[in-house]
């Protein structure tokens, strides 16, 4: 029987809204090839360790508040040679994954844990990068959401190394040594913490009930809903993955009452995140 990497219900990664605006031509998640250019063609970059704002753990099934209990401890410009250093060592397009997630949460109290949010600003428009050295990979950050994610693969010391170059006021960092990856660390792609024998397959899909105020505003697009399909096939919760203003309770209200049959493991069932795109259109 064919076997399927999906991410299980409980290996969430950092999910963050910035207050830029969208990149004009990321209506929904971006290619490689489309990140790439953004950051050869950017203006600025800034680069900031982040750390907990306070002592305590924070539970990482919220990644919007892990984000926001997260404070910068140090923080700088990067010059473009920095830039391209960086694009160089992380953007493997082998590597990405469009709509994949790391295989980890942010462990709030882990003082071996180093994160770092890279911002890449052109023009008017925004990416971040949180960058998380235990898990290995790097999160993308757009105003509507998460946009896939890249593994650090054998990279891992040189973006370490160059994170430590672009802050190195930072005597903490300095002294700080790569955090050690988790034993248990996944070797697939991005996302991939687990392994099933069958997806989840729609077996009901509910309508979304378009917004009268969206129609009025002839707003539409595509709104990406991360889904927990529960043992039963139920859907109990929800998140929105990638926004379109105006549609995005619509769209999760739709999902929560699809049924699934649910995806199994060792012939069992057991419950998994799913992406679950639902458009809206005009026409």
């Amino acid at each position: 029987m064919p076997r399927h990497s999906i991410t299980p219900a409980g290996a969430l990664c950092f999910l963050a809204l910035t207050a830029a605006p969208a990149f004009a031509q990321w209506a929904a998640p971006p290619d490689f090839e489309a990140v790439r250019a953004f950051m050869d063609r950017a203006d600025r970059v800034t680069v900031a360790r982040l750390v907990p704002r306070r002592s305590g753990s924070v539970e990482p099934t919220d990644e919007r508040r892990v984000i926001r209990s997260s404070r910068p401890a140090s923080s700088a410009a990067a010059d473009p040679g920095w830039r391209r250093r960086l694009t160089a060592a992380l953007m493997i397009e082998e590597n990405y994954s469009r709509y994949g997630g790391c295989p980890a949460c942010w462990p709030c109290v882990d003082t071996a844990q180093v994160a770092t949010l890279v911002t890449i600003t052109r023009g008017d428009d925004t990416l971040q990068l949180l960058l998380l050295f235990r898990e290995r990979c790097a999160q993308f950050l757009f105003d509507r959401g998460s946009g896939g994610c890249i593994r650090f693969a054998s990279r891992a010391d040189s973006i370490f190394d160059l994170v430590k170059a672009a802050l190195p006021a930072d005597a903490a960092l300095r002294a700080a040594r790569l955090p050690d990856a988790p034993p248990d660390a996944p070797k697939a792609s991005p996302g991939a913490a687990a392994t099933v024998e069958e997806l989840p397959e729609a077996i009901y899909k509910a309508p979304p009930v378009y917004p009268p105020g969206a129609q009025r505003r002839r707003i539409q697009g595509t709104v990406q809903i991360l889904a927990r399909v529960e043992k039963d096939g139920s859907v109990k919760s929800t998140r929105v993955e990638w926004s379109v203003p105006g549609l995005d309770d619509a769209a999760a209200d739709a999902v929560r009452r699809w049924k699934f049959k649910p995806a199994t493991s060792d012939n069992e069932p057991v419950a998994v995140w799913v992406i679950v795109p639902i458009r809206f259109s005009m026409h």
